[in-house]
């Protein structure tokens, strides 16, 4: 029994992990910024400082035990490392993974997916 429990709870703490999809938009590197560093996050607006485009992001909620401030949090992590300053766009939308059979009945198994711009302010010295 306790062979059977070992790997099940592997397989749920890495089911748990969050996964960050991202897509560069720049050659440029920044550095990272530490764990602690605030993230600006627009979700209607833009800021009207200027700003450089550096990746896009997505996080994809594929656990039930996940939330909305997973995907905010690991989002944000994922900014610090990239050297962005903020998130621009934050939003969501619905993916469809799969149709699966339950009891005779097919199901849509749909999952919310978290998309934002990591941005870099060009003046960023001054926003410290």
């Amino acid at each position: 029994m306790r062979r059977l429990i070992v790997p099940f709870l592997a397989l749920l703490i890495t089911s748990c992990a969050a996964r960050i999809h991202d897509v560069y938009l720049s050659d440029q590197t920044y550095p990272p910024h530490h764990q602690n560093y605030p993230i600006r996050i627009y979700r209607d607006t833009l800021p009207d400082e200027p700003f450089d485009e550096i990746a896009v992001l997505s996080f994809r909620l594929s656990n039930k035990l996940q939330s909305l401030d997973k995907a905010l949090e690991a989002m944000k992590t994922k900014a610090r490392e990239l050297g962005g300053e903020a998130i621009i766009n934050f939003g969501q939308r619905t993916e469809t993974g799969a149709i699966v059979p339950v009891g005779g009945v097919l199901m849509i198994d749909s999952d919310p997916v978290y998309t934002g711009t990591v941005i870099r302010f060009r003046d960023h010295k001054k926003l410290r």
